[in-house]
This record gives structure tokens, C-alpha cells and sequence, in this order.
């Protein structure tokens, strides 16, 4: 789920909002109107309460959060201060990817130039020093894809295929052949058509189908037979079309669609009807279109629509009716057009499924009313260990570590549930869990989660970018502190 206006009048009051309670007992909040034009916003990113978004023309806006150690020029503006209001500061821009742990940004212009800025500490911003930077500054040409890893870790691939890394090296995961962090990019290979990182090991799948691996490698999971920490990249196997790291595995699908496993196997999240540590790949299923990893367990939809699981179920994540963990693949239903498996730090799992008929399901721990069925008479068991039908109709569907809930219907409606923490759900004032699907606004094209930190983004068909939820530092953008339990749109000047 991941998808300008002219200056407006000072003084421009914004509207207030209305409760509309309807008489089929569904609630939709009225949202608050800045301005009666829209801007034409197609991304927008947050750095744990910094919040970047692109427009339509490469215009790159920032706002939020800017001061204080550590967090101090991570919006690129050139100061140290909070923005409760977008400001500019650059054009042309394609892509932007943040690190919020790290807290510094990279940024694609349309040339193929790579930027960054903020904070430093381990060289992560590539521009030879391990000084922070307010800034943008260019570090590279000719890029074509880049992507940050929370340790203060940054990887490029050019448009030759090439790899680059740079920032933190622990151990080894940079690839470069020997310790010590990296403060400009290394070339690490050739012809790679993508890079995954984790943590402390990374991998890559160059155009030939190939898997190479390095890293940390203390419970096999770099799948080179060994438990060899590995400081340049080690070949795993051949003919691979997509690879998912995840904790306690890791899983990857040839071309012909099997499906092999490896790694630590806590919780038989290997799949292979054990918990022994497997140091070198196995295969576990066939005929797998797509595989996806919460925290120690898996899931695998296969070419016939049926959804499988494996692994960790202690909180009824696995959707198969029990909390018994599983080491070998379960059948959990059929027809399933794709899962979205909550890793939540929080260790509250919950996952949600849209089926090929529109319907969403959910299931796991429904605390705070995450799983969207109202259980609030069940006191003692805030688990539900089998499938729910939740809604008709729906398109795609979002789910936040603190235990909030978002679905956007085919008709573009906007629907929320679970934790309203700071009018995060944006259901309006006065409401606290929301334990059902509420319909929040329509026309909505994208909407975006900035997990752990309480708010809400959605981009609309005509392309206005809305906000609510916290809005400590700014981070709405609306000019204000206040916080918002209700949408507002954001507004560029």
C-alpha cells in the first residue's frame, strides 16, 4: 500500500468539522479544509515525526521534527528547528528513502544524482566525513535504485548494475572484504537487480538469478552451509526470482516456483517439520507465487490461491484455529490474493488477508481492537486463532506495529479500526477504540503509516495529501501543534 497549490490568503480560515452519525449506525468524519485547491502530492515519507513528500512536478517538501541531539537537521532544510509547515528544498526529485532509527534521508533526482543529509555518525550519508549534515548533498551519479537499512546502513545500485554500500559495517554487512564502517560508497559487485537488507547480514540477486549472501552468520542465516561470518559477498544458489529475510528464516522463490528456506529455525519458521538450525537452503513448497514473514512464522500463497503458514502461533497468528506452533506449512484458506503480516515490535501479531472476491479477513491478537471484530465481551481472551470476515469490497489494506488498522475499498473509501491513541484513526474527537470498520473519507488513492509514532497519511485521487494523529514538533504540516482526530489537508505556500 504504498503509493500545489498558489499561495493562499492569510487569514484563511479552515473549517470545522462535523460528526455525522448516520442512521445505518456507520460514522464518517468530516474532514477539515485548508484550502479549496489541491496540491499534487504523490509520496510521502516520515522519519519517526520528519515527514517528507514528493509532488507530481519532483517538488521535495519536509516538515516536523528538526530539533534536539541526534534528530537535528534530518529535514534538509539548513536549520535545526521544527517546521510546522512544508518548506522546499529540492526539485526534481524521483524517490526518497528514510532511516527513522538513524535518522537521515537519501533522495533520487531524475538525473540519476543521489543526495543526503542528516544525521552522520556512522558515515551513512556517504560524503566521506561523519559530520551531520542540514543540507542536501550529492554523493553519487548515475544511480538508479537506493535503499537505507536502520543500522546506518545505505546501498545504491547504478544504472550499469552495479552495487555500492557505505555507512555502518557490523560485521561485515557492507560487503567490502574487511571491518570498519565506510563513510563513501564501495563498489561491492556487478550486475545485481536487487539488494535486501537486514540488521547485520545482507543479500543480493544479480540478473543471472543468483543469491549471494554476507554478514553476521551466527545461526546459519546466510545459507552458505556454514555459521562463518562473512565479510564479502558468498554465492547461496541459482535461479532465484525473490528473496524474503525475515527473523528466524529466510525464504526465497526460484523461477520454477519452489520455495526454499533456511536459517535459525526458532519456532520451525524453516518449515521442514523441525526447530534445528538449517545452514544451507531446503525446499519446502511448490508452485509459490509469494511468500511473506512476521515475527517467527511464514506465510506462502501458492499458484491455486491457497494461503499456507508455518511457525510461531502463540497469539493465534497463523490463522489455522489453534496457538500451537507449527513446523511444517498449514493450509489456512483459499482463494487469497495477497496477506499483510504484522512484524510488530510491540509482539501483538495480527494479520489481515484479501481474498480474489474483495473480502478482507483478519485475524491473531485483537487487543485494542487491531483484528476489527468487535470481542469486547470476551475479558479473559483477546486472541482469535481463525479467520473473520471483516468487509466486502476491498482493494488493499494497511496495518501499524501499535495496533491501528486501515482498508481502502474499490470504490476508493477510506476505512479505519483498533487503537485511536491521539486521533490517530482519524474518526473525530470522543472516540476511543474503534472496534469496526469506520469509513473516514473517499477518493483515497494511498494511504501511509508511520509506525510507532501515531499518524496517519492519505493521498487522494486529485492527488491532496491529508493528515491526522499526533502532531508533536509539527509533523502534520498544517502550521499548528495540534493534535488532529480528524483529516486535514496539508497545503504547500
Amino acid at each position: 500500500m504504498r503509493k500545489y497549490i498558489k499561495q493562499v490568503k492569510q487569514g484563511l480560515a479552515a473549517l470545522m468539522a462535523a460528526v455525522l452519525i448516520l442512521g445505518n449506525g456507520s460514522f464518517t468524519a468530516q474532514p477539515v479544509y485548508a484550502n479549496e485547491q489541491a496540491d499534487e502530492f504523490t509520496y510521502v515519507a516520515s522519519i519517526g515525526g520528519a515527514t517528507m513528500a514528493i509532488t507530481k512536478t519532483g517538488e521535495l517538501w519536509v516538515w516536523g521534527w528538526n530539533s534536539g541531539e541526534n534528530y537535528a537537521g534530518r529535514l534538509g532544510d539548513g536549520t535545526t528547528e521544527d517546521r510546522y509547515s512544508p518548506v522546499k528544498i529540492m526539485d526534481n526529485v524521483t524517490s526518497v528513502v528514510t532511516d527513522h532509527v538513524w535518522n537521515y534521508a537519501l533522495a533520487l533526482q531524475t538525473d540519476g544524482s543521489l543526495w543526503s543529509w542528516g544525521h552522520n555518525y556512522n558515515g551513512q550519508l556517504g560524503d566521506g566525513t561523519t559530520a551531520d549534515r542540514y543540507s542536501p548533498a550529492k554523493i553519487m551519479e548515475d544511480v538508479a535504485a537506493v535503499a537505507t537499512q536502520r543500522h546506518g546502513r545505505a546501498f545504491a545500485i547504478k544504472t550499469d548494475g552495479s552495487l555500492w554500500a557505505w555507512g555502518d559495517n557490523y560485521y561485515g554487512s557492507l560487503g567490502v572484504g574487511v571491518a570498519g564502517n565506510r563513510h563513501s560508497p564501495v563498489m561491492i559487485m556487478e550486475n545485481v537487480a536487487c539488494v535486501e537488507a537486514k540488521i547485520s547480514n545482507t543479500y543480493a540477486i544479480q540478473t543471472d538469478g543468483s543469491l549471494w549472501a554476507w554478514g553476521f552468520n551466527g545461526g546459519g542465516q546466510l545459507g552458505d552451509g556454514t555459521v562463518t561470518h562473512r565479510y564479502s559477498p558468498v554465492k547461496i544458489m541459482e535461479k532465484v526470482a525473490s528473496l524474503v529475510p525475515g527473523n528466524f528464516f529466510n525464504a526465497a522463490i526460484q523461477t520454477d516456483g519452489s520455495l526454499w528456506t533456511w536459517g535459525p529455525n526458532v519456532f520451525g519458521t524453516v518449515g521442514d517439520g523441525t526447530t534445528e538450525v538449517r545452514r544451507t537452503p531446503i525446499k519446502i513448497l511448490e508452485n509459490v507465487v509469494s511468500v511473506s514473514g512476521g515475527d517467527g512464522y511464514i506465510y506462502a500463497i501458492i499458484e491455486d490461491g491457497s494461503l499456507w503458514g508455518w511457525g510461531k502461533n502463540d497469539g493465534g497468528q497463523l490463522g489455522d484455529g489453534t496457538n500451537i506452533n507449527r513446523y511444517s506449512p498449514v493450509k489456512i484458506m483459499e482463494n487469497v490474493a495477497y496477506v499483510e503480516s504484522d512484524n510488530s515490535i510491540l509482539n501483538i501479531p495480527h494479520t489481515f488477508v484479501v481474498k480474489t472476491d474483495g473480502s478482507l479477513w483478519g485475524w491473531g491478537n485483537s487487543r485494542n481492537a487491531r483484528v476489527g471484530e468487535d470481542r469486547r465481551h470476551i475479558q479473559d481472551n483477546v486472541s482469535n486463532s481463525t479467520p473473520v470476515r471483516l468487509m466486502e469490497d476491498v482493494a488493499s489494506i494497511a496495518a501499524s506495529d501499535d495496533g491501528s488498522a486501515f482498508a481502502i475499498k474499490t470504490d476508493g473509501s477510506l476505512w479505519a479500526w483498533g487503537s485511536n491513541v491521539v486521533g490517530k484513526l482519524g474518526v473525530g474527537d470522543g472516540m476511543g477504540d474503534v472496534y469496526t470498520p469506520i469509513k473516514i473519507m473517499e477518493n483515497v488513492m494511498d494511504v501511509y503509516l508511520d509506525d510507532g509514532h501515531s499518524i496517519t497519511y492519505a493521498i487522494r485521487a486529485d492527488g491532496s495529501l491529508w493528515a491526522w494523529g499526533l502532531n508533536m514538533h509539527g509533523r502534520i504540516g498544517d502550521g499548528t501543534t495540534d493534535n488532529r482526530s480528524i483529516p486535514v489537508r496539508i497545503t504547500l505556500k
